[in-house]
């Protein structure tokens, strides 16, 4: 995944993504849907 130097550092990390997923970010995502069909997220704003 994420090289990281610390622990510290890649939790930082995953927080961060955690976050854009609960703010429904879009980044990820294909026409509304998750890529690999997984997490049961439902992003509010469609892909570009």
């Amino acid at each position: 995944m994420i090289a990281a130097p610390t622990t510290g550092a890649l939790a930082v990390v995953m927080n961060t993504v955690l976050q854009m997923f609960n703010a429904g970010s879009s980044f990820l995502y294909t026409n509304n849907s998750p890529i690999g069909g997984g997490g049961g997220e439902t992003p509010t704003t469609p892909a570009p």
